[in-house]
């Protein structure tokens, strides 16, 4: 992995507690699954069941960023919560129906069905 050129984007983890809507921007990478992991610790204490993570504003995501993502996923669950995936990229559809967790992390009608 290289160093972060000059002007990278950030990640950005937004948590909103009131509205039970995670919103991850920019790369989801491995610099970026230190600020999901609190973010779940967070959603295990708020009193939501159901939460919304909105990955529209995703730029990227990477074997690490897909680890974190999964991992989110499992431990939410564990913990009688459950995290539906909104504003999913082609790309990261597919890799989720590869892994048979499109039926279980994408909203449905959150994007149309990939032709591809």
């Amino acid at each position: 992995m290289t160093g972060a050129a000059a002007g990278a984007v950030e990640s950005v983890v937004h948590l909103d507690l009131v509205t039970g809507r995670l919103t991850l921007t920019g790369p989801l990478d491995a610099r970026a699954t230190s600020a999901l992991h609190d973010a779940v610790s967070a959603i295990l204490r708020a009193p939501h069941p159901s939460w919304t993570v909105d990955v529209s504003g995703l730029t990227g995501i990477d074997e690490a960023g897909l680890r974190g993502l999964l991992a989110a996923y499992h431990r939410t669950l564990r913990h009688g919560r459950r995290i539906t995936l909104h504003g999913a990229s082609p790309p990261l559809r597919r890799v989720l129906v590869r892994l048979r967790l499109d039926r279980h992390l994408l909203q449905e009608g959150s994007a149309p069905p990939d032709p591809g």
